[in-house]
């Protein structure tokens, strides 16, 4: 029980510098896109002010929850510092394109480091094949990134490419079937909510529709249901 509480306040103190880094992060990204010309488009926005604030205060609290499953659900310490990881990443994943409508490319390239470092770990320390890391790795990449490329055309752009690169890199971390279990739930919780914001006309349908906070939510509850 004190491991659990000790990664539900360990998770609680990571929410707060999710925030504060994906903060910083948009200001680095504004300032590399004006610096190459590029201006982003105006988006519809869902949420105001004060509706952001409450999103902001159910992550931090979602995010306990999630410290305690990871330390309930880990077998040893290099998985809780995997699945931590993961959470620290998609957080902040999430609340860059909850409030920029984008995900960055440099957290698709760490998550790409941060899956080789586990891997080299696991290769010297855990016995793991490299043939099988590669395999594992590169082959969950391709074969997700593939179906995403498929969904993208099928749905005509319904799908960014900034979500398409961030369940790959899932995968890539990941492996292929915690990937699907991610990539299933965050797509019935955006149902979910599009559809009554949809009948609701507070967004169109062909308005931008932030992912990042359902890949966010989705791991969660993946998580919870020991399916990752």
């Amino acid at each position: 029980m004190a491991l659990k509480i000790g990664i539900s306040v360990l998770y609680l103190l990571l929410s707060a510098l999710a925030i504060k880094l994906s903060h910083t992060l948009m200001v680095w990204h504004q300032k590399q896109q004006e610096e190459r010309g590029i201006h982003n488009k105006e988006t519809h926005r869902i949420f105001d002010k004060k509706a952001k604030n409450i999103l902001y205060v159910l992550f931090i609290l979602f995010s306990a929850v999630l410290g305690y499953f990871t330390a309930q659900n880990a077998v040893d310490t290099f998985a809780i510092f995997r699945l931590t990881l993961l959470y620290f990443i998609l957080a902040v994943a999430a609340i860059v394109d909850g409030e920029k409508y984008i995900i960055p490319n440099i957290l698709v390239l760490i998550f790409l480091v941060a899956g080789v470092v586990t891997g080299l770990i696991e290769i010297l320390y855990y016995h793991l094949g490299w043939k099988e890391f590669l395999f594992q790795s590169l082959g969950s990449l391709f074969i997700l990134l593939l179906f995403l490329l498929l969904m993208v055309f099928l749905s005509k752009g319904g799908l960014g490419m900034g979500d398409v690169k961030l369940y790959a890199a899932i995968a890539f971390y990941s492996g292929i079937s915690a990937a699907c279990i991610i990539l299933l739930f965050s797509f019935i919780l955006c149902a979910i909510t599009f559809i009554p914001f949809l009948l609701l006309k507070k967004i169109k349908i062909k308005d931008a529709f932030p992912m990042g906070g359902f890949v966010f939510v989705g791991y969660g509850i993946s998580l919870m249901l020991s399916l990752i």
